[in-house]
């Protein structure tokens, strides 16, 4: 298959599935039990259907698109007892302000249902990381996403991509004709190939799941225009990436 060309590192493809059968009992609990650390509890009824065995999104597409909020500042306003209403939630932040969601999921069911909609998670999927931690967060990112879509969540598709190295994997479970999310909010203008391999990325995610709505998070990256014109701007600030680009 095509991945196998790419690189024949990569593990043997899983047939497809059409849901998954997984042993381990769904828990009353809020908190995660400590005998599934890896939360496949979350997988029953999930459905899948790519030959890496991730689970698939149906994609949300909204009529209107609210106020960015990232999740560590949803779940302080959900802790105060405000309102997410007029608020999308993102995680485009730095990883350890959303890795209680690996914890305990359930907790933030109710939170995140109570907002306009939401875009998957973004556990990191730089180029430089090595092959395994790279597969864990993408499944992660859409392991929670499917479970929260299956519960009620209304949720955009968080698209990544990598390197080509990883498209088939990356954009495997991702929906087609569908309403996707693309952020360069992580993206150094400086860096040349890393400009390089965005825009390419950003043209084979087109080209794959030909989208009907693009939310476009983050600065614009010259000529990108020329690969989807009419995107929906947002703009997000991260301030862990701004120092980072100051030597802070």
């Amino acid at each position: 298959m095509h991945h196998n060309k790419l690189y024949s590192g990569l593990p043997p493809v899983l047939p497809g599935l059409e849901e998954y059968a997984v042993s381990i009992p769904v828990s009353k609990r809020k908190s995660a039990p400590k005998r599934d650390l890896y939360n496949l509890r979350l997988l029953p009824g999930l459905k899948s259907s790519n030959h890496f065995g991730l689970p698939c999104l149906k994609g949300f597409i909204p009529s209107t698109v609210s106020k960015p909020l990232p999740f560590h500042e949803a779940r302080a306003m959900w802790r105060k007892g405000k309102t997410l209403r007029g608020y999308f939630i993102h995680f485009y932040i730095e990883d350890e302000k959303f890795d209680c969601i690996r914890r305990a999921p359930e907790n933030y069911l109710e939170m995140l249902k109570s907002a306009d909609f939401i875009i998957s998670p973004d556990f990191s999927t730089y180029r430089n990381f090595p092959f395994p931690i790279l597969l864990k967060n993408a499944f992660d990112n859409i392991l929670f996403g499917a479970y929260y879509e299956r519960n009620g969540v209304k949720v955009v598709s968080n698209t990544i991509w990598s390197t080509p190295l990883f498209y088939d994997i990356l954009f495997s479970g991702q929906p087609k004709g569908s309403a996707i999310c693309v952020s360069s909010n992580s993206l150094n203008l400086r860096d040349k190939k890393g400009i390089k391999h965005w825009l390419h990325g950003y043209k084979e995610a087109i080209k794959r799941l030909n989208p009907a709505l693009v939310i476009r998070l983050g600065k614009i990256i010259p000529r990108e225009e020329n690969i989807y014109s009419s995107p929906i701007r947002v703009a997000v600030d991260n301030p862990y990436v701004k120092r980072m680009r100051h030597g802070r």
